[in-house]
């Protein structure tokens, strides 16, 4: 279990000091499942420190994700950018773990009923794209495929051992028959022949906000050598699609809402992003499809086991019956 946020505020304001930050005062921020953040302010500003999960903290790791972010600021994406310590260190590993420093970049929630708010994340994730098809990192090919069919199959599998409810066990085999489905129509051999680079890997609402001049883009963590379609998608079902409630970033419960597609808005998103490559926009749809799937079968080892098969059975067909109907394809204005 995590040690209550307000019980490392003494270590936090001693560590803020390697950064010159003293006499800093320090909240702990809301939001995000995998790693803790704490708001500073002094008379040098308003800065977050980040409490790296150790899953991201390795050496490697953090030569990746600070080129990717100081890469990205050199563009001129807002994007947050790793500060140096006084000793010049990007990173700082203290008795809490990896600590890192970050300005802060103030803004609004995104906001699904506001057209203008699509408009920011599709102009903020090509800029993305254009930026990192000049970026490469060693790490970033460490990943395998994201989503992959395999990885499904085994969480699909692990959850029907443990269930014996029939409608669960009903909507599971639906869930193996979209999987056979996946598997033939976009093999490894496919999907890595898809347009390649560096992604953000984990692009939705609860990683952006919204500023007087555009989109702030955070959380790096999942970034990885992969189609780009893939941030695509989560633009589709995220940032276009339509359900109730705004994003909570502190529970991955928010990510799984049941979701009705909008095809005017996926028009509107790509008309604003770029066209696709041919190939790109028939494989889209079987890329949102097993990031639908995966997202559940991953994100539920962030809830109690017995929440598990719930997790991953409700709601989920519903977005999968639209697809079925030809809800998402990309219009030929929007394919090249």
């Amino acid at each position: 279990m995590k040690q209550p946020a307000e019980d490392l505020l003494p270590a936090v304001r001693a560590a803020a000091r390697q950064w010159g930050l003293h006499d800093a005062s320090v909240r702990p921020l809301g939001g995000g499942t995998a790693n803790r953040n704490f708001l500073l302010s002094s008379p040098a500003g308003r800065h977050v420190l980040r409490l790296r999960n150790p899953r991201y903290a390795a050496p490697e790791a953090l030569a990746y994700y600070h080129g990717l972010m100081q890469h990205l600021h050199r563009a001129g994406l807002q994007a947050p950018y790793p500060l140096p310590t006084v000793d010049g260190k990007l990173s700082l590993v203290t008795e809490l773990g990896t600590l890192e420093l970050y300005p802060c970049l103030d803004g609004e929630p995104f906001d699904e009923t506001q057209p203008a708010h699509r408009l920011h994340a599709a102009e903020a994730l090509r800029r993305f794209h254009q930026a990192t098809a000049s970026f490469d990192h060693p790490y970033a090919h460490r990943q395998p495929r994201i989503d992959s069919p395999e990885m499904i199959r085994q969480g699909l599998e692990e959850i029907r051992a443990q269930t014996t409810d029939p409608e669960q066990l009903r909507i599971l085999e639906q869930l193996f028959q979209w999987h056979r489905r996946l598997v033939e129509a976009l093999p490894d051999e496919r999907f890595w022949a898809l347009p390649c680079q560096v992604i953000h890997g984990d692009f939705h609402p609860a990683n952006v906000t919204i500023s007087p001049t555009g989109l702030n883009l955070f959380d790096f963590d999942n970034s990885s050598w992969q189609p780009r379609l893939r941030d695509l998608a989560d633009a589709m079902l995220f940032f276009c699609g339509r359900r109730e409630g705004r994003f909570d970033a502190s529970t991955i419960v928010t990510l799984t809402k049941e979701t009705t597609l909008d095809p005017a808005r996926h028009d509107a998103f790509l008309q604003a992003y770029g066209p696709l490559t041919g190939e790109e926009a028939e494989a889209l749809h079987w890329v949102v499809v097993a990031r639908w799937i995966y997202c559940r079968v991953d994100g539920r080892r962030k809830l109690p086991p017995a929440a598990w098969p719930a997790f991953v059975t409700n709601g989920v067909l519903p977005l999968l019956g639209q697809i079925e109907e030809g809800l998402l394809r990309p219009q030929k204005s929007n394919a090249r």
